[in-house]
């Protein structure tokens, strides 16, 4: 199983999302970066909006994760919307 795969696997039940605006043209400079970070998130993009993003990781992760992206560089432009955590819907 791959790193996305074993991170997509722990989000089955609970995720911290990250949710954040870039410039589409530094997104793909972002998204290597994080292939580097071997399992810490899965990167997507939230809508239409390439500028809207979302870094969706494990619970676990979510204070490497912070410190991860408060040590990228500025020139990325990178701004934190919101966080949060998504919980799978129980039926029942």
């Amino acid at each position: 199983m791959n790193a996305n795969a074993k991170v997509i696997d722990a989000c089955y039940r609970a995720c911290w999302i990250v949710e954040f605006s870039i410039a589409p043209t530094h997104a793909y400079f972002l998204q290597s970066l994080l292939l580097a970070e071997d399992g810490l998130a899965t990167i997507r993009q939230q809508g239409n909006d390439p500028s809207i993003q979302q870094l969706w990781s494990t619970l676990s992760q979510r204070d490497a994760l912070a410190i991860w992206l408060d040590d990228l560089p500025a020139s990325l432009g990178l701004k934190v919307v919101k966080n949060y955590i998504w919980e799978e819907p129980t039926h029942g």
